[in-house]
């Protein structure tokens, strides 16, 4: 089968949907660069002692050591590429923590920009127009909840950006063979900075293989093993065991069920959070992501079987929901091309388009 192709649009609304997309990823790198280097508060410990503190020790040989890298319930992908960071600042001369600590939130807040882009892209290739596209974008780019995320060095950020253009090189029927390789393997990655988006991968072969479409599976399936290879082997050079992080992590929360320990929340804890943070735009995203069911299904699978999972463990907390975010802002725009589609004339989508981004 032909690639998937977004459909075909008027000059003028491609370019208008252009320069959405500019301003909103310029004003979102904006408030995230302000953000990282004006804000030295913290949402949860975890931002610092599982990245910032085990880096500083591959950096400077000293940090303090979280339970997690004392019993091996964490691989070291994520320190390993903050220590990158703290080891470039350190050979630019930031030594001191107001240098190295804003290098390192600037990084993951153009990371968080990056990720704005990432969703237009899979907007784009899950059928929208630029211009639906990128409004669907700017809500990434632009709401609160991504904004205040986005500079901390958290495993959620980091690997928001592989999973969105991950799914968005990977999940389009007819993906070539090398978009399908790297979409893959972009995937991989992301479980290795988080495990948790394992759930990516298991959803997107599951939507090849309702698709019947058998040799992507296969492709897809090789490359994500390879991935998990390197991950175990990882953890063998770093822990001395074969996957010693993932089997240690899944023992804690899941069979021994001890992170409830740091609280419980009951099954409707993310939509309800997300309504008292963001009222009006999880609305509107909700039901343009409604509108994208017919046309975007699988996307919207994977969607929403993140969320559930993640809705059924006692701990919950908002930053879990950060790497499917990007998924929920394509679906918007899906959802609104849906809507552009049956109004008539430029002036009017374009008008529903800036509103949307506004």
């Amino acid at each position: 089968k032909a690639p998937a192709r977004a459909p075909a649009e008027a000059p003028a609304e491609r370019r208008l949907g252009l320069v959405l997309l500019g301003v909103a990823l310029a004003l979102g790198a904006g408030f995230r660069l302000y953000w990282a280097l004006h804000d030295d508060g913290i949402y949860w410990p975890d931002e610092v002692y599982q990245s910032l503190e085990p880096a500083h020790r591959l950096v400077y040989g000293y940090g303090l050591i979280a339970w997690e890298f004392v019993e091996g319930a964490r691989n070291w992908a994520l320190p390993g590429l903050v220590a990158g960071v703290l080891g470039l600042g350190r050979l630019l001369g930031f030594n001191e923590p107001s240098g190295y600590l804003g290098l390192v939130k600037g990084f993951f807040a153009l990371v968080g920009t990056a990720t704005a882009w990432a969703t237009w892209r899979l907007s784009r290739a899950s059928g929208a127009s630029s211009l639906a596209a990128s409004a669907g974008a700017s809500l990434f780019a632009l709401a609160v909840v991504p904004l205040y995320f986005g500079p901390r060095a958290m495993s959620e950020n980091a690997s928001a950006l592989p999973v969105a253009l991950g799914l968005a090189l990977a999940l389009p029927r007819g993906a070539s063979r090398r978009a399908l390789l790297t979409g893959a393997s972009l995937l991989g990655l992301a479980v290795l900075l988080r495990l948790q988006n394992g759930v990516f991968c298991v959803g997107l072969l599951g939507v090849l293989l309702a698709r019947r479409q058998w040799r992507d599976a296969g492709v897809t399936l090789a490359v994500l093993s390879g991935w998990a290879l390197a991950f175990g082997l990882l953890d063998k050079l770093t822990w001395g065991r074969w996957f010693h992080s993932a089997i240690v992590y899944l023992d804690f929360n899941l069979v021994q069920g001890k992170a409830a320990q740091f609280g419980t929340e009951p099954f409707d804890y993310y939509p309800r959070v997300l309504r008292q943070a963001m009222p009006g735009l999880s609305l509107l995203a909700g039901a343009l992501a409604l509108l994208a069911l017919p046309r975007a299904w699988g996307l919207a699978a994977l969607t929403a079987g993140f969320v559930v999972l993640h809705a059924y463990q006692p701990h919950k907390e908002l930053r879990f929901l950060v790497p499917v975010l990007p998924l929920f802002a394509a679906l918007a725009g899906v959802g609104l091309d849906s809507v552009l589609g049956v109004l008539r004339g430029f002036p009017a989508r374009a008008t529903v388009a800036v509103a949307v981004v506004a």
